[in-house]
């Protein structure tokens, strides 16, 4: 014999389905209204990160123009490292905070300013460095220069920590995935606009020949301080406007957060992928170095 639903049944499974309706309604697959401007800050934050490191791959094309030693350019590319090398002192960053000021925003936010007030501060210093009055090497500084760019790439590296470690709590879990994508446009974004784009703006012919101006629109001390400030002016505005949400994951001190890393690095997927990632670019490394070097003196 067919049993047929009693009303009340029936009236659950229909609440139950406007219910779960209503739900699907209110978290979309896609980004929701909080998502996106978390999303739009998080491109933001990493299209900073990439400035100084863009600045890093402009100064080299400076120095090689006024004839600067191949010695010169390696000592210069010594500044990349940090970016390399911040697992070192990513447990520091993760198990050290201010509780009431933010666990990432701890970090971010004086890391930033520092940063806003270094790329303001030294842009005359960096213009003495490099001597721009002259068209030659002589004069030139390569050693202050290298540090001082140094100290900007560790300190890029350090707020990429901490982003990166924000992104987990900023977004949702539906969208958590795309503080990745965030990093690779971001970060690309902001190394064309101080590289590609601030290497055609600064050059006088091409600002001549494809703009109509017969100088150049910027120079690197003007385009260090004006990036200089929209870092402190950012910086300012997540301090006073974007909320830090508390973060469920108890931070665990350094020991035992290095002891995690440490047994990480044993498992025998990360030894093969880290001998992989060690070895795969040596080929290709010379000519990465040298090639763009050797193009700029045969055809300019």
């Amino acid at each position: 014999m067919k049993r047929t639903p009693t009303h009340s049944a029936t009236s659950c499974t229909k609440s139950m389905t406007v219910e779960d309706d209503k739900s699907n309604c209110r978290h979309p697959n896609s980004a929701g209204w909080d998502d996106r401007y978390s999303l739009a800050l998080l491109l933001t934050l990493y299209m900073l990160q990439g400035v100084p490191m863009g600045l890093c791959g402009s100064i080299p094309l400076i120095l090689k123009e006024k004839g600067a030693s191949y010695e010169a350019l390696s000592l210069f590319s010594l500044v990349t490292i940090p970016f390399s090398m911040k697992i070192l002192w990513a447990p520091m960053v993760d198990s050290y905070y201010i509780a009431k000021f933010g666990r990432r925003k701890s970090w971010l936010i004086p890391i930033q300013m520092l940063c806003g007030i270094m790329m303001i501060m030294g842009s005359s210093s960096v213009k003495l460095w490099l001597n721009e009055e002259s068209t030659s090497s002589d004069g030139m500084a390569v050693w202050p220069l290298t540090a001082y760019f140094f100290i900007l790439y560790f300190l890029m590296a350090t707020q990429d920590i901490a982003v990166d470690g924000w992104a987990l709590t900023m977004l949702s879990k539906d969208n958590v995935g795309y503080a990745s994508t965030c990093n690779t446009v971001g970060q690309a974004l902001g190394f064309f606009l101080a590289n590609q784009a601030f290497i055609g703006l600064s050059d006088e012919t091409w600002c001549k020949r494809f703009l109509g101006y017969s100088t150049s629109l910027v120079s690197l001390s003007t385009f260090m301080r004006g990036w200089g400030i929209v870092f402190i002016s950012v910086t300012i505005l997540v301090w006073l406007f974007k909320k830090e949400e508390s973060d469920n994951d108890k931070a665990h001190g350094i020991v035992d957060t290095c002891r995690h890393i440490i047994a990480i690095c044993k498992l025998p997927t990360i030894k093969t992928l880290t001998w992989i990632l060690l070895t795969c670019k040596i080929s290709f490394a010379p000519t990465d170095a040298v090639l763009l070097f050797k193009l700029q003196v045969r055809l300019f």
